[in-house]
């Protein structure tokens, strides 16, 4: 059954033996079923927050205004079990993208309200039943989704993430890297130290907001270092990207580590916490260039790792990438796979 809603976009709404399920354009409809929902299952990560998926959402539809593709939310409920799928789709020319596609997200996943697999699946059929002719590209969907084990054995891999194990100890963590690291980590603290360049870690969060002034120079950080690289392409990305930066400092759970050398923020690093408070996922980590000699950015993870140890936090989840600084530092790899298929090849 369709209809067309006062408010100015469609609804369609359907009755399937037990399960209802509800297509909406407009995220807000969902914000507090959404919420509730992440607090039922304290396992889905911070980027499948409501806030995360609003602004991806707000930037998608500025951007892509006349244009052929649409959002389109699924929502999912079979007794006290809820799911929502997001999905961006061209009905013209037949194409389904995940929000990765076209915004900064490096982990994609459906959001349910339990770890139920048969459900998952239901829900899952239902949707791309929806779409049978249909072409699907969904990236960046990571091995401990819910999503890739729904589709396992269509997924191809994509690339590498790294994520930190604290072991909720700064000296063990330190005796787990490298040697060659080790010595790395002291020659920073003691080159600094002899030459009188001092620091300071300063933390922000929901109850400690950052400045508005010194948030605008940690940004500036950001697109510097595509800059510098001499690749204009980087550079646009980086700007562009940029705004997106803009919601950590407003999404709930969020922590902001700011490594100054007086009033200059010489490195930076913000993300969002788990529900269970023992994973610090990193969309954002980076340094000024001009401070290289100093290794800020190895200070800044190494002061940081020290504060989450503090808290009991195990894992410091830098996400998107397999850099060789994260390697270096004791991140290990997991992976990161794309769907890439026709509809009707999943059903």
């Amino acid at each position: 059954m369709a209809c067309y809603s006062p408010e100015g976009y469609y609804l369609w709404i359907e009755i399937l033996t037990l399960m209802n399920a509800i297509v909406t354009h407009n995220i807000f409809r969902l914000k507090a079923i959404w919420k509730r929902i992440v607090s039922e299952n304290v396992s889905i990560r911070p980027t499948q927050h409501y806030d995360y998926y609003r602004y991806l959402w707000l930037v998608f539809c500025v951007r892509h205004i006349g244009q052929r593709w649409r959002v389109e939310f699924h929502l999912l409920e079979e007794g006290a079990n809820r799911c929502i799928i997001p999905l961006i789709v061209n009905h013209k020319r037949k194409k389904i993208r995940g929000f990765a596609y076209y915004g900064r997200l490096d982990y994609e996943d459906i959001i349910s309200s339990t770890t139920d697999h048969e459900f998952n699946k239901d829900c899952l059929t239902h949707v791309f039943g929806r779409y049978m002719g249909y072409s699907v590209y969904i990236d960046k969907i990571n091995e401990s989704s819910t999503l890739f084990s729904l589709i396992e054995s269509h997924m191809q891999f994509d690339i590498n993430c790294v994520c930190i194990d604290t072991h909720r100890d700064y000296g063990q963590w330190l005796s787990g890297i490298s040697k060659h690291q080790q010595q790395n980590i002291r020659s920073a603290y003691n080159r600094v130290d002899r030459e009188g360049f001092v620091t300071q870690l300063e933390v922000f969060d929901e109850l400690h907001p950052i400045p508005r002034k010194l948030w605008r120079k940690c940004c500036q950080l950001y697109e510097r270092r595509g800059g510098d690289k001499g690749n204009r392409w980087q550079l646009w990305y980086r700007r562009q990207m940029n705004a997106f930066t803009h919601i950590l400092h407003r999404v709930e759970g969020h922590r902001i580590y700011v490594l100054k050398h007086g009033e200059t923020p010489v490195a930076y690093m913000a993300g969002m916490f788990s529900k269970r408070h023992s994973c610090f996922f990193v969309p954002r980590l980076s340094h000024d260039i001009d401070y290289n000699r100093y290794s800020p950015g190895i200070l800044l993870i190494c002061e940081t790792i020290k504060a989450l140890t503090v808290e009991g936090v195990q894992y410091l989840d830098l996400m998107y990438g397999d850099e060789p600084y994260k390697l270096t530092m004791g991140g290990t790899i997991n992976k990161n796979y794309r769907l890439d298929c026709m509809v009707d090849d999943l059903l």
